[in-house]
């Protein structure tokens, strides 16, 4: 009888332990997790970042356009006027003729547009028609300036 009862009992004990997890077991699957969770998140902050870069990129060419929109609109109402602007280089904060000098880049006025976005525009003269180029900029997350460009030549006909 002692013989069975020891059987039994190593049974018991070596079913229980061939059930169970060991403490390496549970480390080595928390571990996996943890590493899984930390490369999601990564992925997961690089790509808000990527989002937020390319809203801003919408709304920068969103402004660049609304500027060439109204020079295109200035230039027809008086070409005289529109041309004598050119060769200028000025800060657009709204969109009229006030400004006579490029958007600065630290300090109070910096960025003044909503969202924080600077608009340049510089119009110069070549073989009779003005050249357009609107430099809308912005800082993102991480400080680097960012801008879009658009270019566009204006003529009389």
């Amino acid at each position: 009888m002692t013989n069975k009862k020891q059987r039994t009992l190593y049974n018991l004990i070596h079913t229980k332990h061939n059930r169970a997890f060991t403490l390496i077991e549970i480390l080595v699957f928390t571990a996996i997790v943890s590493v899984f969770f930390v490369v999601a998140a990564g992925v997961s902050a690089f790509s808000l970042n990527v989002m937020k870069t390319n809203e801003n990129k919408i709304y920068a060419s969103h402004y660049a356009e609304e500027t060439i929109e109204w020079l295109r609109n200035q230039k027809e109402i008086n070409w005289t006027t529109f041309r004598n602007f050119a060769p200028s280089n000025r800060c657009m904060t709204t969109l009229g003729w006030t400004s006579t000098t490029p958007c600065p880049t630290t300090g109070g006025s910096a960025y003044a547009l909503v969202g924080g976005f600077n608009r340049d525009v510089n119009l110069t003269i070549a073989a009779g028609d003005v050249n357009a180029l609107v430099t809308v900029s912005w800082l993102d997350i991480s400080g680097t300036t960012r801008s879009v460009i658009t270019r566009t030549i204006f003529a009389q006909f």
